[in-house]
């Protein structure tokens, strides 16, 4: 398995425990997708897609290795009436789940928040989303991922 899909793994587990009996405000855990996550039930909300568009790679100066900067977007759904609310709380939840070990174990050298959008629809029911853009820099063997 490549260091990348380990790192996404990562990312899903570590959202999966945004629970209330973990002192967050939110149940996430039964709900977090890896992309494409088509059809998200309106009754499995909150909800969670995690991707990774894309990400750069760089000769990491060292013979044999090479960093990568890899761009990871965490698309979070809520519905309800307190829906935005709601989808702040969450948002706050998931940056505190990530800044619990930004290393992901070893897998990487540091994760960084580098924004945070969020947008509401009304739709026979007010929807919020949130989108939470991260970069998350590891090294692995030259020709690696």
């Amino acid at each position: 398995m490549t260091t990348r899909q380990q790192i996404i793994n990562a990312v899903i587990a570590r959202l999966q425990t945004i629970a209330i009996a973990n002192g967050y405000s939110a149940d996430l855990a039964d709900n977090v997708h890896e992309w494409p996550a088509l059809n998200v039930s309106l009754d499995k909300m909150p909800a969670a897609i995690v991707t990774d568009p894309g990400g750069q790679i760089d000769d990491a100066g060292v013979i044999g290795r090479t960093d990568h900067s890899l761009q990871v977007e965490i698309e979070l759904i809520a519905k309800g009436a307190t829906a935005v609310a709601d989808i702040r709380a969450l948002v706050g939840d998931v940056l505190t789940a990530v800044g619990t070990d930004p290393e992901w174990s070893g897998l990487a050298v540091d994760t960084t928040a580098t924004g945070v959008q969020i947008a509401v629809e009304e739709h026979k029911h007010l929807f919020a989303g949130a989108q939470i853009d991260l970069e998350i820099l590891y090294r692995t063997e030259t020709w690696g991922i």
